[in-house]
């Protein structure tokens, strides 16, 4: 898989957004698994899922803004290349605190 993205030929422009996009899903399927049990306390149990889910994908969202911020573009490929550089790494120091 790393061979064929080296290589070009999964790399595109907002692989970030669609990596968000396919990580939202996943929320879908945890409410529909609190609403299919017809019970109140499962729904409950769902959206309390629900929530702390969200509030873990705000808190990644967060992060993974400043890093768009760090390296002015979308694109995976860039943080596999800012990597190698010390700066990222030192600038990162401070997301370890949320």
């Amino acid at each position: 898989m790393l061979i064929r993205y080296l290589i070009g030929f999964i790399s595109f422009r907002i692989e970030l957004v669609v990596f968000l996009a396919c990580i939202r899903l996943g929320v879908n399927t945890v409410i529909i698994g609190g609403e299919s049990l017809n019970s109140g306390y499962s729904l409950l149990g769902g959206v309390r899922a629900l929530v702390q889910t969200v509030s873990y994908e705000v808190r990644l969202v967060f992060i993974l803004v400043y890093f768009v911020a760090l390296i002015c573009g979308y694109n995976l490929g860039y943080f596999y290349s800012f990597q190698f550089y010390l700066w990222l790494n030192i600038l990162s120091l401070s997301l370890s605190l949320i």
